[in-house]
C-alpha cells in the first residue's frame, strides 16, 4: 500500500546571513501544502513545499516532488526551473 505525504518547509537567514531549514509541518493534502507555503512566504526568506510516496509495508520513499519553491532556496534542496 502507497501514500502521499506532503511537507512545508520554511527557510530563513541565521545570525550570520546563511539560509537555514526551519520546522518542516505536514498538510494532510496538496492543496493544504500550497495554501501553507503562501501563508509562511511573506514571513520567512524562501519555502519549500514538496510531496513524497511512500510504500507503507517496505518504508521506501520515492523522490520528492517540488510542488512550491518561493523565495531565497539553499542551494542543498532541489528546486526545478519552472520557479527559477
Amino acid at each position: 500500500m502507497t501514500g502521499t505525504y506532503f511537507v512545508v518547509l520554511p527557510i530563513d537567514r541565521d545570525g550570520d546571513g546563511l539560509l537555514q531549514q526551519g520546522d518542516a509541518e505536514q498538510p494532510r493534502t496538496k492543496r493544504g501544502a500550497l495554501a501553507l507555503a503562501a501563508e509562511l512566504a511573506p514571513k520567512h526568506a524562501g519555502v519549500l513545499a514538496f510531496s513524497r510516496k511512500i510504500d507503507r509495508h517496505t518504508g521506501e520513499h520515492s523522490a520528492p516532488t517540488i510542488l512550491a519553491a518561493i523565495g531565497e532556496i539553499p542551494d542543498g534542496l532541489a528546486r526545478p526551473p519552472a520557479f527559477d
